[in-house]
């Protein structure tokens, strides 16, 4: 018997376009595949490059505070020390491109010596094909100026307690919002305000709302969350207080000043040369966080939230500071408090912050102050809790002149000294109490 089938095989034309189409697919897997690799090692590269100039940053703020020198070698890496000698600062793998120190390039087989008070550095640091900027601004700690000084009758004992928010005096929110005039946003005819005022948009920039910087002889009342920027400097000058119900958001350079007061309903967050000025109280009423250059520069503070600090940011307070819900620093900031500081809550200080209180320092919590803290407190400190409980390397450097309570523990690697009469020059991972 004979059976016959109308089935048949592949033709070589057929295979032919299926081994096009699957060197195709298989292509453009491999494609995929590869940059997912690069990417993730192109990203890594650079999270490493910006690990390695934190750690960097840290390194010249000792030298710097030490007031020693650093070496530029012909192979364009940093040793500590005026030769090649010395200890190598840098990472192997790395070197550095376009070094400068306060505008002046340095040329590889020099050495630096700090001799200023304030240093300005910036370079690029290389390694292989990846490349990344570090600029990074190292202040001598020393005593106050004589704009921090104690108030008169101060001795560094039996300092009055820091304000509460209740003592501060500004209107109340039913006060402000009472007020008839409005001014909305995109009047371009409107950017000075005479008596008080009330905004209703959410954006206040130098293209959005007017031409040119707005300045206003009243009270100011924003209602809703809003957002300070301009792609040129910009400035909102207030002689009488300013109220913000929602959060506050300011970048890319923006100037606000206010004679009276700032307070703030929500969050204050600040980025990209932000800048406050004020000559009274502010007040927020929930996180503050200053990054990236950002500056506040007040008569009194109090934060009810969490405070954060980071990337080379800068908070002045001329008299009291309250933070009511912890502190943390990363990347170099900078705190000075003309009197007496309070933190309720956990104090982590870490990636070199430097830190100067002219009064008493209160600590309801645990208070870590990390490798390149530079710490100091011209009353006395109260600790009311554990002294580096978190931190798995060295500490920074904690100089108190007054007295030292601690009532919690202070780890083994923390030594308590009393023997010397100055904190210049001493080394960290140590606490340094002056007078007791």
């Amino acid at each position: 018997m004979t059976i016959l089938s109308n089935q048949r095989g592949v033709t070589l034309l057929e295979l032919l376009a299926a081994m096009v189409l699957l060197s195709f697919v298989g292509a453009a897997a491999y494609m995929f595949i590869f940059n997912s690799f690069t990417f993730q090692e192109r990203s890594e590269e650079r999270v490493r490059l910006v690990q390695e100039g934190i750690v960097l940053s840290a390194e010249l703020r000792s030298l710097h505070e030490n007031e020693s020198a650093f070496f530029y070698s012909q192979d364009r890496r940093l040793y500590e020390g005026n030769s090649a000698d010395g200890r190598l600062i840098t990472h192997p793998d790395i070197t550095l491109s376009g070094l400068s120190v306060n505008s002046e390039m340095v040329t590889p087989g020099n050495s630096v010596t700090f001799t200023e008070e304030s240093s300005h550095i910036t370079s690029m640091l290389i390694n292989g094909s990846y490349e990344h900027e570090m600029e990074t601004t190292l202040q001598t700690l020393g005593d106050f100026s004589e704009e921090f000084v104690m108030a008169a009758g101060n001795n560094g004992n039996d300092n009055p307690p820091p304000p509460q928010e209740e003592d501060l005096s500004y209107p109340g929110e039913d006060e402000i919002r009472s007020i008839s005039e409005v001014v909305y946003s995109r009047q371009t005819n409107n950017c000075t305000s005479s008596g008080n005022a009330v905004y209703g948009q959410n954006d206040v920039n130098s293209w959005e709302v007017c031409t040119r910087n707005i300045h206003s002889d009243g009270n100011l009342y924003f209602n809703n969350p809003s957002t300070f920027h301009g792609d040129s400097p910009f400035s909102l000058e207030v002689d009488g207080g300013v109220m913000f119900r929602n959060n506050l958001i300011m970048y890319n350079a923006p100037l606000l000043t206010a004679s009276e007061y700032i307070w703030i309903g929500n969050n204050l967050h600040m980025f990209t040369n932000g800048r406050i000025e004020t000559q009274g109280p502010l007040i927020v009423n929930e996180n503050l966080t200053l990054e990236n250059n950002a500056a506040v520069e007040t008569n009194n503070l109090i934060v009810e939230g969490y405070t954060r600090m980071l990337l080379d940011s800068r908070l002045t307070v001329q008299n009291d500071a309250e933070f009511n819900n912890g502190l943390s620093t990363e990347n170099a900031p900078s705190i000075q408090i003309g009197n007496n500081l309070t933190v309720n809550g956990d104090t982590i200080l870490r990636q070199s912050p430097q830190l100067q209180v002219a009064g008493n320092a209160y600590f309801n919590g645990n208070l870590d102050f990390q490798r390149g803290s530079q710490f100091y407190i011209q009353g006395d400190a109260v600790i009311n809790g554990n002294v580096a409980s978190n931190i798995r390397w060295d500490a920074g450097k904690l100089c108190v002149e007054g007295s030292l309570e601690v009532t919690g523990s202070i780890p083994n690697p923390v030594i308590v000294r009393n023997d010397v009469s100055s904190c210049s020059n001493q080394p960290e991972g140590t606490i340094y109490v002056l007078n007791q």
